[in-house]
């Protein structure tokens, strides 16, 4: 949930709409789909051995990279970004 949340490359307000973190406008205004998210799973990784499972993880790696090496130039990640995000959590 949180990636399609926060993932930039979504357009969910339709999934979050009828959730209570919809009531809180001033949150979803600043935090929905605004973010880079890099999804990482590791169960399509199926090794029989240590050697195996490394060179598929480095595949999957490689894969992302190329995926998401616009950002490194984008304006997504330039500013006064804080790490990790500081998300204001109290209740009110």
């Amino acid at each position: 949930m949180l990636y399609y949340f926060l993932s930039i490359n979504e357009d969910s307000y339709e999934l979050f709409k009828d959730l209570k973190i919809a009531q809180k406008k001033e949150f979803m205004a600043a935090h929905l789909n605004k973010y880079p998210v890099i999804f990482l799973s590791f169960k399509d990784i199926k090794a029989a051995n240590f050697s195996t499972f490394c060179h598929e993880t480095i595949e999957l790696f490689k894969a992302l990279y190329s995926k998401f090496d616009y950002l490194l130039t984008s304006e997504h990640l330039k500013g006064n970004y804080s790490y990790p995000p500081q998300f204001n959590t109290r209740r009110r």
